[in-house]
């Protein structure tokens, strides 16, 4: 064999070997986006799935059972104290008869983790009487008021309720 006909060789062995060593770069380029792709979609899936976990969760806790106490005052009162106990996983709810152009004024004395939000007969939570231990206002229409109280742990309150 003549030398030309070996550097030919050669030089397709050469260009053979270097299509190879470039189709595995390529494989192991590809390989490697595959795997980024696959655990950025592995991390998006666990912290989707992880933040419904967390959401549901807080959605399957049993409703608060409400417990239901008229309040009625006493004749020539315009006030109402009220003592009781309250345990986790209820609220209590009171209803006051007033009127518009009355001023209501709501005292809960209690622990931290205890609360009162008022209603009104029809406009629902009323502005500034939502999550609080004390609340005074005009009341802008007649009928039926609600306060609800809440707890995070079972406690121990007294609810002053004065209406004139």
């Amino acid at each position: 064999m003549s030398q030309a006909p070996k550097n030919k060789i050669a030089r397709v062995k050469a260009k053979n070997l270097i299509l190879l060593l470039r189709a595995k770069k390529n494989k192991y380029t590809e390989y490697k986006f595959m795997l980024r792709s696959i655990s950025r979609l592995f991390l998006f899936s666990v912290l989707v799935f992880g933040f419904a976990v967390v959401s549901t969760a807080a959605q399957d806790r049993p409703m608060d059972r409400e417990m239901r106490f008229p309040v009625k005052f006493a004749p020539g009162a315009n006030s109402a104290t009220v003592k009781k106990r309250i345990a986790l996983g209820t609220s209590h709810t009171y209803t006051v008869r007033a009127k518009e152009g009355q001023t209501m004024t709501v005292i809960l004395t209690t622990g931290k983790s205890t609360s009162f939000t008022v209603y009104a007969p029809t406009e629902g939570i009323i502005e500034g009487a939502d999550g609080e231990t004390m609340w005074r206002g005009m009341l802008n229409e007649s009928g039926e008021y609600q306060i609800t109280i809440g707890t995070d742990k079972t406690a121990n309150y007294t609810l002053e309720i004065f209406v004139k």
